[in-house]
């Protein structure tokens, strides 16, 4: 995927703090903007607006520089900014972007929004678009260091044209089990997704282990914090898993993968047999076959 560096880009890159961990606000300090994210339908033929709002809890004014980047997403679900013109870049959306001013003034201590307008052209594709809304603001120090950068806050646009979307999401890989013999669980599994489609998708799902006799002894559910997977890209999501019921000390166990996504357009299963041995039983075994080793060794020294 060819990359369109500029020195914005690379400014931005570097001083676009972070993305906040909560789905609502993304923040620099005393700068904030929200939603971190937002999720936009448009129709064919029509008009979308996404409202943002800029917050400043300094004591000055604040200018916020606007523009907008397209983005991506890579394996570990970290965010990506592509230059405004990335051509090659399918899922583009920054140049169907309409900022009503380059730059805004926030007063001291309040807050403004920032209206923006997604156009619907005949070359806006069917599926997912993505894209980035990026207020950098003037004259606020933000880094302590021989180079200084103004902090710059991110907007995340998620936009699906309706009326063409392509639903093609896969279970690709599984963390565990991995051998026919295992000691022990993990406490969580791997699991890597491959969206073949032209849409973001959220999967769910949950993870279910039983014994021989047919008992759910582990279970884990997936994605409780409701992850996006690009299209024509993978992504792995890790599922914490905990102990619904007594193991035994051996046992044939089979674990189950099975899910769709959010919008029940695709579904994936998946299904593995193995043999389960308790770590406990397994450490007596051992010192067992050990003490057996010494008895016969002592045995045949007499």
């Amino acid at each position: 995927m060819l990359r369109l560096i500029t020195v914005r880009t690379v400014i931005v890159v570097l001083s676009v703090l972070y993305i906040s961990a909560t789905p609502h606000v993304t923040h620099a300090k005393n700068i904030v903007i929200e939603p971190a994210y937002q999720t936009i339908d448009i129709q064919k033929g029509e008009t979308a607006q996404a409202t943002i709002t800029l917050t400043n809890n300094t004591n000055t004014p604040v200018t916020f520089n606007l523009f907008t980047l397209n983005f991506t997403q890579n394996e570990n679900g970290v965010v990506e900014f592509l230059g405004k013109d990335a051509t090659s870049y399918s899922y583009a959306l920054a140049s169907y972007i309409s900022l009503p001013q380059d730059s805004i003034t926030v007063e001291a201590q309040s807050k403004d929004t920032v209206t923006i307008t997604i156009n619907d052209r005949q070359d806006l594709s069917p599926g997912g678009h993505y894209a980035a809304v990026v207020a950098q603001a003037e004259g606020v120090e933000q880094v302590k260091s021989a180079t200084q950068f103004t902090p710059a806050l991110a907007s995340l646009l998620l936009l699906r044209k309706t009326g063409g979307e392509i639903f093609n999401l896969s279970l690709k890989q599984v963390s565990w089990p991995f051998r026919i013999i295992h000691v022990g669980y993990p406490k969580s599994v791997s699991l890597t997704f491959q969206n073949e489609g032209n849409i973001h998708v959220i999967p769910r799902g949950r993870v279910e282990i039983y014994d021989i006799f047919g008992r759910l002894t582990y279970k884990g559910v997936l994605n409780t914090a409701s992850k996006y997977i690009f299209p024509s890209s993978r992504r792995t999501i890790d599922v914490p898993i905990s102990r619904v019921a007594f193991t035994l000390p051996v046992s044939i166990d089979r674990i189950i993968v099975k899910g769709n996504d959010s919008l029940n357009k695709v579904s994936y299963t998946y299904q593995e047999t193995y043999v389960y041995i308790h770590p406990l039983f397994a450490g007596i075994a051992i010192v067992a076959a050990l003490l057996l080793c010494y008895i016969v060794f002592r045995l045949k020294k007499v």
